[in-house]
């Protein structure tokens, strides 16, 4: 993977736009129907959305492959950095512990600036209920949703096509912090959740420029969010 992309950056815009807007279709129709079900399978309807949500991506990947990718000859895999540039397997452990290092020192700064300043996260932003008092199904298929779909969807579309394609215009550092703050924006976090989220995306998408390759980054999230659900089960559920 060669940054900036072999796409053009307004092809890139309109994929993610065109993309974008399908997902959110696509989205609202299945929430339209969860909202319509009945009482008793709420639970697992609410499970079943945080799997189906990650399908909201489903739209963007297939129109990023139909009109970037082919287009320029490339394979999946390569084109969005889901494999590591020729000799740079060896360093991937080094840069994931480099990046989780990084992010938990980062995240430590920003707590300690929110309590002096006195900012806190609203304990919802990171609260599952299915993983604190939902059955063993339910906790596993949250887990795979936020250990495994969420971070390889996110990373190929926030970095592998976002930040690759605004790196095509705008260069490597306005790229990561627009690429960033678009991530974090949409969480939909508190000031210090956005923080968080935003340092995470500038230091994913500054480990793909530098590594050509996706795997950290991916790898780095999903330790990230396995960490915030273990925290969840370890302390509600024993």
């Amino acid at each position: 993977m060669i940054l900036p992309p072999p796409w053009r950056g307004r092809q890139g815009v309109v994929v993610l736009v065109r993309g974008g807007a399908l997902g959110v279709i696509a989205l609202g129709a299945v929430y339209l129907y969860a909202a319509l079900g009945s009482e008793h399978s709420q639970p697992f309807s609410r499970v079943m959305l945080g799997l189906v949500t990650n399908l909201a991506f489903v739209p963007v990947l297939v129109l990023a492959n139909r009109c970037l990718v082919r287009p320029a000859g490339t394979s999946f895999r390569e084109s969005f950095g889901l494999v590591p540039v020729a000799g740079g397997i060896r360093s991937l452990p080094f840069v994931l512990l480099a990046l989780l290092g990084v992010g938990q020192l980062g995240e430590g700064v920003m707590d300690f600036a929110g309590r002096w300043l006195g900012l806190s996260s609203h304990w919802a932003e990171w609260f599952d209920p299915d993983l604190a008092w939902g059955p063993r199904i339910d906790v596993g298929a949250t887990i795979l949703d936020t250990v495994v779909l969420t971070p390889v969807f996110e990373e190929i579309v926030f970095r592998g096509i976002l930040f690759a394609t605004l790196r095509r215009r705008f260069g490597t550092g306005l790229a990561a912090g627009l690429s960033a703050a678009i991530f974090a924006i949409a969480h939909g976090y508190g000031v210090l959740g956005f923080a968080a989220v935003f340092w995470s995306g500038l230091l994913w998408a500054f480990a793909y420029e530098r590594t050509g390759s996706l795997l950290p980054s991916i790898a780095a999230h999903a330790a990230d969010n396995l960490m915030a659900a273990l925290g969840v089960i370890l302390v509600l559920r024993g």
